[in-house]
């Protein structure tokens, strides 16, 4: 590892539940530093460390396989610095991750269709305040 790198190792913290009733006692387990994509988006790090993985697992021949990456984490996460310097991949990455990783056809047809209505909705906003102007 280059100098100046922070080693994250896995680690497990146990939150204790505070609440008397036992149907309101729920421990609860962390993993991980939770540092989500959407916690960083719009922002620019200096160093990053990124797991290009889904949400989601299942078992495939007795082990946990994580599903494929969603389109639109796997570019806020990578867009997060300017250049591939600073940037630490977690784990390999895995061809499914990347190659045909595309936002859904429904997600891009529900994009146009609002382009669209903001279209028409500067347009009649725009006529109506120059029919206002008028009077």
């Amino acid at each position: 590892m280059p100098p100046g790198t922070v080693l994250l190792t896995p680690m497990s913290v146990q939150i204790q539940s505070q609440q008397k009733r036992p149907w309101q006692q729920n421990d609860v387990t962390r993993k991980r530093l939770p540092c989500t994509d959407y916690k960083v988006q719009g922002g620019t790090l200096e160093r990053v460390a990124l797991e290009l993985r889904g949400t989601r697992t299942t078992i495939v021949n007795g082990g946990a396989v994580a599903s494929q990456c969603d389109p639109y984490s796997l570019y806020v996460q990578l867009s997060r610095r300017r250049t591939v310097e600073g940037i630490m991949l977690v784990s390999k990455v895995r061809e499914r991750d990347l190659v045909g990783n595309r936002v859904p056809e429904e997600m891009t047809a529900t994009q146009a269709r609002l382009e669209v209505l903001s279209e028409r909705t500067v347009e009649e906003a725009l006529r109506w305040l120059d029919g206002d102007a008028e009077l």
